[in-house]
C-alpha cells in the first residue's frame, strides 16, 4: 500500500493490527472491514466479526487488515507487460468471491489516470503481470488502491473477455522469450 501511494493511488485509511480496542475508539465497526493478514478467510465487516474474534486486553490473537468500507463498483485491471485490461465487477456481496455471485464485464478502456499508476506500481515492484483490486471510496467516489495480485484468479475475467486476456497473454510471451 506504501508502494501505491507513492505511485499516487488514493488507498483507503487502513489499519494492520490486533489491537481492536484502539481502531475502535477512533473508527466506527459497521463502516470498516477486516480481513487476516495471513490469508485464509474472506473479507467481512468488522461489526459481524466482533462478536467471534476472541481478545484478551483488547488484543486478537492474530492481526488483521481493517480499512474502511468500500462500495461497488469494483474494478480489477490486469496488467501484462506495459499493457491494461479492464473488469468491473458487480456483486450484492461484500466479498464476491463467498457466493462468487459478481457480474463481471470488459471496459471498454482503463482509466487514464489510473493505468499510469499501475504501470508505475508494477515497474516499482519489478512485476511483468499481475491484477489491480480498486473500489470506491462512498464519500468521495473515487476508486481507491486495495491490492495487487501476483497471481491473479484468470479463467472467468478470460472468459468474460472472450479469451483476449489470454491472447494478450500469449503475445506477451511471444515477445518477450
Amino acid at each position: 500500500l506504501h508502494l501505491a501511494r507513492e505511485c499516487s493511488f488514493r488507498i483507503p485509511l487502513t489499519v494492520i493490527s490486533n489491537d481492536l480496542a484502539n481502531y475502535l475508539e477512533i473508527n466506527d465497526a459497521s463502516n470498516s472491514i477486516a480481513k487476516p493478514v495471513d490469508g485464509g478467510d474472506y473479507c467481512q465487516l468488522l461489526d459481524d466479526l466482533m462478536p467471534v474474534i476472541q481478545t484478551r486486553g483488547g488484543l486478537a490473537s492474530s492481526p488483521a487488515i481493517i480499512q474502511n468500507k468500500l462500495v461497488q463498483p469494483e474494478i480489477r485491471i490486469y496488467c501484462v507487460g506495459s499493457e491494461l485490461m479492464a473488469f468491473s465487477m458487480e456483486s450484492p456481496s461484500l466479498d464476491y468471491r463467498v457466493k462468487q455471485d459478481a457480474n463481471i464485464k470488459l471496459l471498454d478502456e482503463v482509466p487514464k489516470a489510473i493505468g499510469e499508476k499501475l504501470i508505475c506500481l508494477m515497474k516499482n515492484l519489478d512485476m511483468d503481470f499481475g491484477a489491480a483490486d480498486l473500489k470506491t471510496d462512498p464519500t468521495t467516489g473515487e476508486l481507491c488502491f486495495l491490492e495487487l495480485n501476483s497471481s491473479p484468479m484468470f479463467t472467468r475475467f478470460n472468459y468474460e473477455s472472450s479469451d483476449k486476456l489470454s491472447e494478450l497473454i500469449i503475445r506477451w510471451l511471444q515477445n518477450n522469450e
